[in-house]
Protein backbone atom coordinates (compact mmCIF):
# COMPACT_ATOMS: atom_id res chain seq x y z
CA UNK A 1 0.00 0.00 0.00
CA UNK A 2 1.09 3.62 -0.92
CA UNK A 3 0.33 6.52 0.23
CA UNK A 4 0.25 9.28 3.19
CA UNK A 5 -2.31 10.64 5.68
CA UNK A 6 -1.65 14.42 7.61
CA UNK A 7 -4.07 15.03 10.91
CA UNK A 8 -4.23 17.40 13.78
CA UNK A 9 -5.01 15.56 17.05
CA UNK A 10 -6.13 17.83 20.14
CA UNK A 11 -7.00 15.63 23.58
CA UNK A 12 -8.93 17.21 26.33
CA UNK A 13 -5.72 18.01 27.89
CA UNK A 14 -4.79 20.71 25.26
CA UNK A 15 -2.13 18.87 23.57
CA UNK A 16 -1.79 19.46 20.07
CA UNK A 17 -0.24 17.36 17.80
CA UNK A 18 0.48 16.59 14.28
CA UNK A 19 0.14 12.56 13.38
CA UNK A 20 1.17 11.34 9.84
CA UNK A 21 0.79 7.81 8.42
CA UNK A 22 2.95 7.06 5.80
CA UNK A 23 2.50 3.61 3.84
CA UNK A 24 5.12 2.97 1.51
CA UNK A 25 5.18 -0.85 0.61
CA UNK A 26 3.37 -3.85 1.97
CA UNK A 27 4.06 -4.23 5.99
CA UNK A 28 5.72 -0.82 6.14
CA UNK A 29 3.70 1.69 8.17
CA UNK A 30 5.48 5.14 9.49
CA UNK A 31 3.46 6.81 12.37
CA UNK A 32 5.13 10.00 12.66
CA UNK A 33 4.01 13.16 15.03
CA UNK A 34 4.06 16.56 16.14
CA UNK A 35 4.43 18.83 18.84
CA UNK A 36 2.57 20.12 21.31
CA UNK A 37 1.51 23.30 23.72
CA UNK A 38 2.95 21.92 26.92
CA UNK A 39 6.09 20.72 28.44
CA UNK A 40 5.84 17.73 29.64
CA UNK A 41 6.06 14.68 26.99
CA UNK A 42 9.07 13.25 27.48
CA UNK A 43 7.82 10.55 29.26
CA UNK A 44 4.63 10.21 26.61
CA UNK A 45 6.97 9.88 23.99
CA UNK A 46 8.90 6.99 25.63
CA UNK A 47 5.57 5.37 25.99
CA UNK A 48 4.46 5.70 22.40
CA UNK A 49 7.95 4.62 20.98
CA UNK A 50 8.22 1.54 22.95
CA UNK A 51 4.17 1.01 21.94
CA UNK A 52 4.45 1.07 18.36
CA UNK A 53 7.85 -0.13 18.47
CA UNK A 54 6.48 -3.76 20.41
CA UNK A 55 3.60 -3.78 17.96
CA UNK A 56 6.60 -3.64 14.89
CA UNK A 57 5.63 -0.31 13.68
CA UNK A 58 8.36 2.15 13.14
CA UNK A 59 8.19 5.37 14.86
CA UNK A 60 10.01 8.45 13.58
CA UNK A 61 10.85 11.63 16.39
CA UNK A 62 10.13 15.04 14.08
CA UNK A 63 12.10 18.18 15.34
CA UNK A 64 10.08 20.73 17.25
CA UNK A 65 9.21 23.43 14.82
CA UNK A 66 9.65 26.41 17.61
CA UNK A 67 11.77 26.54 20.77
CA UNK A 68 9.72 25.42 23.64
CA UNK A 69 6.82 23.61 22.43
CA UNK A 70 7.82 20.64 24.08
CA UNK A 71 9.09 17.37 22.61
CA UNK A 72 7.81 15.29 19.45
CA UNK A 73 5.72 12.90 20.45
CA UNK A 74 4.11 9.21 19.41
CA UNK A 75 0.80 8.75 19.77
CA UNK A 76 -1.74 6.04 18.48
CA UNK A 77 -4.98 5.50 17.67
CA UNK A 78 -8.30 4.54 19.24
CA UNK A 79 -8.69 1.84 22.00
CA UNK A 80 -11.04 -1.17 21.73
CA UNK A 81 -12.84 -0.35 18.36
CA UNK A 82 -15.04 -2.67 16.82
CA UNK A 83 -13.84 -4.53 13.82
CA UNK A 84 -17.27 -2.90 11.83
CA UNK A 85 -16.40 0.55 12.58
CA UNK A 86 -14.92 2.91 10.51
CA UNK A 87 -11.67 2.94 13.43
CA UNK A 88 -12.53 -0.47 13.89
CA UNK A 89 -11.26 -1.11 10.15
CA UNK A 90 -8.65 1.49 9.98
CA UNK A 91 -7.20 -0.14 12.95
CA UNK A 92 -7.70 -3.69 11.40
CA UNK A 93 -5.53 -2.31 8.22
CA UNK A 94 -2.50 -1.50 10.98
CA UNK A 95 -2.91 -4.01 12.98
CA UNK A 96 -2.01 -6.64 9.77
CA UNK A 97 0.80 -4.86 9.01
CA UNK A 98 1.88 -5.34 12.82
CA UNK A 99 3.97 -8.37 14.22
CA UNK A 100 1.26 -8.27 17.17
CA UNK A 101 -2.17 -8.49 15.83
CA UNK A 102 -4.70 -6.48 17.88
CA UNK A 103 -2.22 -4.76 19.58
CA UNK A 104 -1.49 -1.46 17.58
CA UNK A 105 -4.91 0.18 19.06
CA UNK A 106 -3.18 0.33 22.21
CA UNK A 107 -2.25 3.97 22.25
CA UNK A 108 -3.78 5.36 25.89
CA UNK A 109 -0.83 6.24 28.48
CA UNK A 110 0.36 9.36 28.58
CA UNK A 111 1.74 10.78 31.86
CA UNK A 112 -0.06 8.47 33.69
CA UNK A 113 -3.66 9.83 31.69
CA UNK A 114 -5.66 7.84 30.15
CA UNK A 115 -7.38 8.55 26.84
CA UNK A 116 -10.32 7.40 26.51
CA UNK A 117 -11.57 5.23 22.77
CA UNK A 118 -12.73 7.06 20.16
CA UNK A 119 -12.05 11.00 21.70
CA UNK A 120 -9.84 12.60 19.39
CA UNK A 121 -10.89 15.11 17.42
CA UNK A 122 -9.25 15.34 13.77
CA UNK A 123 -8.61 18.01 11.00
CA UNK A 124 -6.70 16.35 7.96
CA UNK A 125 -6.45 17.18 4.59
CA UNK A 126 -6.33 13.90 2.73
CA UNK A 127 -4.16 13.71 -0.81
CA UNK A 128 -3.06 10.69 -3.00
CA UNK A 129 -4.45 7.06 -3.02
CA UNK A 130 -4.19 4.68 -0.70
CA UNK A 131 -4.12 0.88 -2.23
CA UNK A 132 -4.03 -2.23 -0.37
CA UNK A 133 -5.31 -5.67 -1.79
CA UNK A 134 -6.01 -8.34 0.60
CA UNK A 135 -6.19 -6.59 3.83
CA UNK A 136 -9.45 -4.58 2.88
CA UNK A 137 -10.19 -5.96 -0.12
CA UNK A 138 -10.81 -3.24 -2.10
CA UNK A 139 -8.83 0.28 -3.32
CA UNK A 140 -9.53 2.77 -0.27
CA UNK A 141 -9.51 6.59 -1.09
CA UNK A 142 -8.44 8.51 1.83
CA UNK A 143 -10.68 11.28 1.25
CA UNK A 144 -13.36 8.25 1.95
CA UNK A 145 -11.77 6.90 4.52
CA UNK A 146 -11.39 10.13 6.71
CA UNK A 147 -15.24 10.58 5.80
CA UNK A 148 -15.73 7.74 7.90
CA UNK A 149 -13.75 7.78 10.48
CA UNK A 150 -14.69 11.65 11.20
CA UNK A 151 -18.49 10.43 10.97
CA UNK A 152 -17.84 7.56 13.94
CA UNK A 153 -15.82 9.55 16.45
CA UNK A 154 -17.30 12.14 18.77
CA UNK A 155 -15.96 15.62 18.56
CA UNK A 156 -13.64 16.67 21.96
CA UNK A 157 -12.46 20.41 22.59
CA UNK A 158 -10.31 21.74 24.45
CA UNK A 159 -12.87 24.24 25.65
CA UNK A 160 -16.29 24.34 25.91
CA UNK A 161 -18.05 27.55 26.51
CA UNK A 162 -21.49 27.78 27.62
CA UNK A 163 -23.81 29.60 30.76
CA UNK A 164 -25.25 28.15 33.51
CA UNK A 165 -27.34 31.35 34.98
CA UNK A 166 -25.38 34.75 35.51
CA UNK A 167 -21.99 32.67 34.90
CA UNK A 168 -20.08 31.22 32.10
CA UNK A 169 -18.95 27.58 32.30
CA UNK A 170 -15.71 26.49 30.54
CA UNK A 171 -16.08 22.88 30.10
CA UNK A 172 -18.96 22.75 32.48
CA UNK A 173 -17.15 24.88 35.62
CA UNK A 174 -18.04 27.62 36.33
CA UNK A 175 -15.57 30.84 35.68
CA UNK A 176 -15.44 33.99 35.55
CA UNK A 177 -13.58 34.82 32.60
CA UNK A 178 -10.68 37.50 32.18
CA UNK A 179 -10.07 38.83 28.95
CA UNK A 180 -7.75 40.91 26.82
CA UNK A 181 -8.29 42.74 23.52
CA UNK A 182 -7.14 41.34 19.87
CA UNK A 183 -8.58 43.23 17.76
CA UNK A 184 -5.97 43.28 14.73
CA UNK A 185 -4.57 39.67 15.49
CA UNK A 186 -5.64 38.41 12.22
CA UNK A 187 -2.92 40.09 10.74
CA UNK A 188 -0.31 39.12 12.83
CA UNK A 189 2.67 36.89 12.37
CA UNK A 190 1.84 33.24 13.62
CA UNK A 191 4.63 33.48 15.62
CA UNK A 192 3.61 36.27 17.52
CA UNK A 193 -0.25 34.80 17.92
CA UNK A 194 1.51 31.65 19.44
CA UNK A 195 3.84 33.43 21.68
CA UNK A 196 1.03 35.87 23.08
CA UNK A 197 -1.27 32.94 23.92
CA UNK A 198 1.03 31.43 25.58
CA UNK A 199 2.25 34.58 27.99
CA UNK A 200 -1.56 35.33 28.39
CA UNK A 201 -2.54 32.13 29.61
CA UNK A 202 0.16 31.76 32.04
CA UNK A 203 -0.63 35.31 33.41
CA UNK A 204 -4.25 33.75 34.04
CA UNK A 205 -5.89 34.95 31.30
CA UNK A 206 -9.28 32.75 29.65
CA UNK A 207 -10.40 35.02 26.76
CA UNK A 208 -10.01 36.86 24.00
CA UNK A 209 -11.65 39.34 22.06
CA UNK A 210 -11.18 39.40 18.12
CA UNK A 211 -12.55 41.14 14.98
CA UNK A 212 -13.78 39.16 11.88
CA UNK A 213 -14.78 42.90 10.38
CA UNK A 214 -10.83 44.89 10.79
CA UNK A 215 -9.74 47.12 8.84
CA UNK A 216 -7.39 49.78 10.73
CA UNK A 217 -4.40 51.72 9.64
CA UNK A 218 -4.68 51.00 6.10
CA UNK A 219 -4.79 47.04 6.04
CA UNK A 220 -8.27 45.28 6.22
CA UNK A 221 -7.81 41.96 7.69
CA UNK A 222 -11.63 41.03 7.61
CA UNK A 223 -12.20 37.65 7.46
CA UNK A 224 -15.21 38.41 4.96
CA UNK A 225 -15.99 39.93 2.71
CA UNK A 226 -18.56 43.02 1.62
CA UNK A 227 -21.13 40.77 0.93
CA UNK A 228 -20.56 38.82 3.88
CA UNK A 229 -18.85 35.79 1.97
CA UNK A 230 -15.38 34.20 3.44
CA UNK A 231 -12.41 36.75 2.76
CA UNK A 232 -8.75 34.49 2.22
CA UNK A 233 -6.29 34.50 3.75
CA UNK A 234 -7.96 36.06 6.67
CA UNK A 235 -10.88 33.60 7.71
CA UNK A 236 -8.22 30.90 7.74
CA UNK A 237 -5.96 32.54 10.00
CA UNK A 238 -9.29 33.01 12.26
CA UNK A 239 -9.90 29.35 12.06
CA UNK A 240 -6.04 28.88 13.18
CA UNK A 241 -6.36 31.26 15.93
CA UNK A 242 -9.69 29.77 17.15
CA UNK A 243 -7.82 26.22 17.03
CA UNK A 244 -4.95 27.44 18.88
CA UNK A 245 -7.29 29.17 21.65
CA UNK A 246 -8.83 25.78 21.88
CA UNK A 247 -5.67 23.75 22.15
CA UNK A 248 -4.93 26.51 25.17
CA UNK A 249 -8.48 26.31 27.14
CA UNK A 250 -9.19 30.19 25.71
CA UNK A 251 -12.19 31.42 24.69
CA UNK A 252 -12.70 33.83 21.92
CA UNK A 253 -15.23 36.55 21.11
CA UNK A 254 -15.64 36.91 17.83
CA UNK A 255 -17.15 40.92 16.89
CA UNK A 256 -18.45 41.75 13.82
CA UNK A 257 -19.54 45.51 12.92
CA UNK A 258 -21.75 46.83 10.27
CA UNK A 259 -19.87 49.46 8.09
CA UNK A 260 -20.12 50.59 4.48
CA UNK A 261 -16.79 49.55 3.41
CA UNK A 262 -17.15 46.23 5.60
CA UNK A 263 -20.86 44.80 6.04
CA UNK A 264 -23.30 47.77 4.79
CA UNK A 265 -26.39 45.90 4.89
CA UNK A 266 -28.34 43.19 6.66
CA UNK A 267 -28.02 41.07 3.64
CA UNK A 268 -24.45 41.08 3.78
CA UNK A 269 -24.28 40.98 7.88
CA UNK A 270 -26.78 37.76 7.49
CA UNK A 271 -24.48 36.24 5.05
CA UNK A 272 -21.37 37.10 7.28
CA UNK A 273 -22.92 35.35 10.44
CA UNK A 274 -23.46 32.13 8.56
CA UNK A 275 -20.00 31.81 7.34
CA UNK A 276 -18.78 32.27 10.26
CA UNK A 277 -21.12 29.66 12.55
CA UNK A 278 -19.86 27.12 8.89
CA UNK A 279 -16.38 27.86 8.99
CA UNK A 280 -15.72 27.66 12.85
CA UNK A 281 -18.75 25.06 14.07
CA UNK A 282 -16.33 22.62 14.99
CA UNK A 283 -15.08 24.44 18.12
CA UNK A 284 -16.95 25.21 21.15
CA UNK A 285 -14.48 28.15 22.52
CA UNK A 286 -16.16 30.97 20.77
CA UNK A 287 -18.80 33.24 20.71
CA UNK A 288 -19.78 36.15 18.43
CA UNK A 289 -20.93 39.50 19.06
CA UNK A 290 -23.58 39.84 16.23
CA UNK A 291 -22.56 43.99 15.89
CA UNK A 292 -20.20 46.09 17.92
CA UNK A 293 -21.81 49.06 19.60
CA UNK A 294 -25.22 48.36 17.52
CA UNK A 295 -27.05 51.08 19.10
CA UNK A 296 -24.89 54.01 18.06
CA UNK A 297 -26.82 55.93 15.26
CA UNK A 298 -23.93 56.31 12.83
CA UNK A 299 -23.03 53.63 10.68
CA UNK A 300 -22.61 50.91 13.18
CA UNK A 301 -26.57 51.13 13.85
CA UNK A 302 -28.52 47.55 13.82
CA UNK A 303 -32.17 48.05 14.79
CA UNK A 304 -33.61 45.37 17.29
CA UNK A 305 -35.31 43.67 14.53
CA UNK A 306 -32.33 43.42 12.63
CA UNK A 307 -30.93 41.66 15.76
CA UNK A 308 -33.44 39.36 15.70
CA UNK A 309 -32.61 38.24 12.34
CA UNK A 310 -29.56 37.89 12.88
CA UNK A 311 -29.68 35.92 16.24
CA UNK A 312 -32.24 34.25 14.59
CA UNK A 313 -29.80 32.66 12.19
CA UNK A 314 -26.97 31.77 14.57
CA UNK A 315 -29.59 29.33 16.23
CA UNK A 316 -30.54 28.20 12.89
CA UNK A 317 -27.31 26.87 12.13
CA UNK A 318 -26.09 26.07 15.49
CA UNK A 319 -28.23 26.36 18.55
CA UNK A 320 -25.86 25.82 21.22
CA UNK A 321 -23.91 28.85 19.81
CA UNK A 322 -24.05 32.13 22.35
CA UNK A 323 -24.10 35.51 21.21
CA UNK A 324 -24.59 38.76 22.09
CA UNK A 325 -24.51 42.20 20.82
CA UNK A 326 -22.98 45.05 22.24
CA UNK A 327 -23.75 48.88 23.45
CA UNK A 328 -21.39 51.83 22.86
CA UNK A 329 -20.66 54.19 25.22
CA UNK A 330 -23.58 54.25 28.09
CA UNK A 331 -25.05 52.52 31.19
CA UNK A 332 -27.84 50.25 30.00
CA UNK A 333 -31.69 51.30 31.07
CA UNK A 334 -34.45 48.72 31.88
CA UNK A 335 -35.58 49.14 28.23
CA UNK A 336 -32.84 48.37 26.21
CA UNK A 337 -32.22 45.38 28.69
CA UNK A 338 -35.56 44.35 27.64
CA UNK A 339 -35.19 44.72 23.93
CA UNK A 340 -31.55 42.90 23.96
CA UNK A 341 -33.06 39.61 26.09
CA UNK A 342 -36.34 39.97 25.41
CA UNK A 343 -36.84 40.54 21.87
CA UNK A 344 -33.35 39.81 20.20
CA UNK A 345 -33.17 36.62 22.48
CA UNK A 346 -29.33 37.66 23.23
CA UNK A 347 -27.80 35.27 25.59
CA UNK A 348 -25.20 37.57 27.81
CA UNK A 349 -25.26 41.76 27.43
CA UNK A 350 -22.04 43.44 26.71
CA UNK A 351 -22.15 47.26 27.89
CA UNK A 352 -19.31 49.35 26.79
CA UNK A 353 -19.58 51.92 30.24
CA UNK A 354 -18.44 55.47 29.88
CA UNK A 355 -15.32 55.75 29.82
CA UNK A 356 -13.99 58.33 33.12
CA UNK A 357 -12.29 59.04 35.93
CA UNK A 358 -15.82 57.84 38.15
CA UNK A 359 -16.02 54.59 35.87
CA UNK A 360 -13.57 52.11 38.40
CA UNK A 361 -15.59 53.37 41.00
CA UNK A 362 -19.44 52.89 39.61
CA UNK A 363 -19.05 49.06 37.68
CA UNK A 364 -20.15 46.97 40.50
CA UNK A 365 -23.70 49.22 41.43
CA UNK A 366 -24.11 49.22 37.29
CA UNK A 367 -23.13 45.61 37.46
CA UNK A 368 -26.21 44.89 39.95
CA UNK A 369 -28.42 46.81 38.43
CA UNK A 370 -28.36 45.19 35.07
CA UNK A 371 -29.09 41.57 37.24
CA UNK A 372 -31.79 43.07 38.84
CA UNK A 373 -33.61 44.22 35.85
CA UNK A 374 -32.80 41.04 33.82
CA UNK A 375 -34.61 39.09 37.50
CA UNK A 376 -37.33 41.64 36.77
CA UNK A 377 -38.11 40.53 33.22
CA UNK A 378 -37.77 36.85 34.55
CA UNK A 379 -34.79 36.51 32.67
CA UNK A 380 -31.49 35.26 33.97
CA UNK A 381 -29.04 37.24 32.38
CA UNK A 382 -25.02 37.72 32.72
CA UNK A 383 -22.86 40.64 31.97
CA UNK A 384 -19.40 40.89 29.76
CA UNK A 385 -17.77 43.84 30.11
CA UNK A 386 -15.63 43.21 26.85
CA UNK A 387 -14.64 46.73 26.23
CA UNK A 388 -13.81 48.82 29.12
CA UNK A 389 -11.58 52.24 29.31
CA UNK A 390 -7.94 52.00 27.87
CA UNK A 391 -4.83 53.96 27.46
CA UNK A 392 -4.67 56.82 24.75
CA UNK A 393 -8.16 56.95 24.16
CA UNK A 394 -8.72 60.34 26.06
CA UNK A 395 -6.95 62.95 27.72
CA UNK A 396 -7.89 60.63 30.33
CA UNK A 397 -4.67 58.04 31.05
CA UNK A 398 -6.29 55.34 33.45
CA UNK A 399 -3.54 53.86 35.57
CA UNK A 400 -3.06 50.14 36.74
CA UNK A 401 -4.95 50.93 39.92
CA UNK A 402 -8.43 52.37 37.83
CA UNK A 403 -8.12 49.16 35.51
CA UNK A 404 -7.87 46.67 38.81
CA UNK A 405 -10.29 48.69 40.54
CA UNK A 406 -12.78 48.02 37.38
CA UNK A 407 -12.14 44.64 37.49
CA UNK A 408 -12.55 43.91 41.19
CA UNK A 409 -15.72 46.43 40.97
CA UNK A 410 -16.74 43.77 37.85
CA UNK A 411 -16.46 40.68 40.19
CA UNK A 412 -18.08 41.61 43.15
CA UNK A 413 -21.49 43.13 41.17
CA UNK A 414 -21.62 39.53 39.76
CA UNK A 415 -20.40 40.14 36.46
CA UNK A 416 -19.23 36.80 34.12
CA UNK A 417 -16.45 38.58 32.75
CA UNK A 418 -14.27 41.52 31.96
CA UNK A 419 -11.56 42.72 29.50
CA UNK A 420 -8.33 44.25 29.53
CA UNK A 421 -9.21 46.57 27.00
CA UNK A 422 -6.43 48.28 24.84
CA UNK A 423 -5.72 49.94 21.61
CA UNK A 424 -4.14 52.74 19.83
CA UNK A 425 -2.46 55.86 21.76
CA UNK A 426 -4.20 58.82 19.52
CA UNK A 427 -2.15 61.13 21.05
CA UNK A 428 0.88 60.07 19.71
CA UNK A 429 2.52 60.13 16.02
CA UNK A 430 1.54 57.62 14.14
CA UNK A 431 -0.70 56.37 16.90
CA UNK A 432 1.94 54.48 18.83
CA UNK A 433 2.14 52.09 20.52
CA UNK A 434 -1.28 50.93 18.79
CA UNK A 435 -1.45 47.65 20.90
CA UNK A 436 -4.26 45.55 19.62
CA UNK A 437 -5.55 47.48 17.29
CA UNK A 438 -2.00 46.91 14.73
CA UNK A 439 0.11 43.42 15.34
CA UNK A 440 1.87 43.62 12.04
CA UNK A 441 5.29 44.24 13.77
CA UNK A 442 4.77 43.98 17.38
CA UNK A 443 3.01 41.32 19.49
CA UNK A 444 1.09 42.96 21.99
CA UNK A 445 2.54 41.78 25.13
CA UNK A 446 5.99 43.74 23.54
CA UNK A 447 3.41 47.11 23.08
CA UNK A 448 1.85 47.73 26.77
CA UNK A 449 3.48 50.18 28.68
CA UNK A 450 4.69 49.88 32.39
CA UNK A 451 1.02 50.54 33.75
CA UNK A 452 -0.03 48.12 31.59
CA UNK A 453 2.38 45.55 32.13
CA UNK A 454 1.24 46.01 36.16
CA UNK A 455 -2.21 45.59 35.10
CA UNK A 456 -1.96 42.06 32.68
CA UNK A 457 0.46 40.86 35.60
CA UNK A 458 -1.69 41.11 38.42
CA UNK A 459 -4.88 40.79 36.88
CA UNK A 460 -4.98 36.95 37.88
CA UNK A 461 -4.46 37.28 41.82
CA UNK A 462 -6.64 40.54 42.21
CA UNK A 463 -8.91 40.51 45.25
CA UNK A 464 -12.37 38.72 44.84
CA UNK A 465 -10.93 36.36 42.35
CA UNK A 466 -13.03 32.93 41.21
CA UNK A 467 -11.29 31.55 39.08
Amino acid sequence: MKGQLKTHLCDPRGLRVRMVLRCSGAGNATLATGSCTRNSLNPCAQEFHRIFRSVGLRSEGLRSPRPGAGPWAVFGSWANADEASAPGRYLNMLNKTATTPGQAARADVCSGLRVAPGRWRFRARPFRKLTQPGVLGRELCLAALFAGLAASIPAVHAAELALDGTRFTLDGKPVFLLGFSYYGALGAPEDFIRRDLDDFAALGFDWLRVWATWDAFDQNVSAVDTNGGPREPFLGKLRSLVAECDERGLVVDITLTRSPGLLPDLAAHRQAVATLVRALDQHRNWCVDLANEHDVRDARYVPVAELEILREEVRRLDPRRLVTASFGGHDLSREEIREAVVTAGLDFLCPHRPRSPDSPGQTEAQTRSILAAGKELGRTTSVLYQEPFRRGYTDWQPGAADFLADLRGARAGGAAGWCFHNGQQRDAPDHQPRRSFDLRHRRLLDQLDPEEQKVVRQARNAPSATR
